[in-house]
């Protein structure tokens, strides 16, 4: 326990040397030569640059200007959309690079139609992608007494930045003390 106050900052000091010695939670430098992948956490449109994008970079490395071109999407139909990456702002301060583990904003070259079309949860990608509707997930329900799960039972999934509901097409039971659960 640290002993600090607010009023004096008496032990401020004590409990930031603390907090970073406290080992990274993810370690993003391992993530630097995979492919570009953004989490799209906002959306704005900014008069006199158009479509900014500000999330996450979750994985790769990207160099912004007239020559990079970047996959935004998914959209409703799956499809992912052309563009440039104009440029990228971290903590509001201009760069040309960006790397895995920096939270950012990106000004993209977007038409009206596509900039309506941008949501949360979206991701900006470098190389050829493809979006899937429906994956496969192991659930471990650590407590269940409430709740009946069975076939098309609905759940709230969160996925990196992706908070969805779920639709449970089949469920396969698998012997909890074989798994070594509780």
């Amino acid at each position: 326990m640290i002993e600090t106050s607010c009023v004096t900052g008496d032990g401020i000091d004590l409990l930031q040397k603390m907090l970073f010695t406290l080992p990274k939670r993810r370690r993003h430098e391992n993530k630097a030569k995979r492919n570009f992948e953004f989490l799209v956490e906002d959306i704005f449109n900014v008069p006199g640059v158009g479509s900014v994008v500000s999330g996450f970079v979750n994985a790769g490395e990207l160099n912004v200007g007239a020559n990079c071109h970047v996959f935004v999407g998914p959209m409703d139909d799956g499809s992912f959309v052309k563009t440039v990456a104009k440029s990228a702002h971290i903590a509001r301060i201009n760069t040309s690079h960006i790397t895995s583990g920096q939270s950012a904003c990106l000004a993209l070259a977007l038409s009206k139609e596509v900039r309506k079309k941008l949501r949360r949860g979206m991701v900006v990608l470098r190389g050829s992608p493809t979006a899937t509707k429906h994956f496969d997930a192991e659930i471990c329900v650590l407590k269940g007494d409430t709740t009946t799960i069975r076939k098309s039972y609905q759940a709230y999934v969160h996925i990196l930045n992706v908070r969805q509901s779920a639709f449970a097409r089949n469920i396969e039971i698998v012997n909890h003390h074989a798994a070594g659960l509780p």
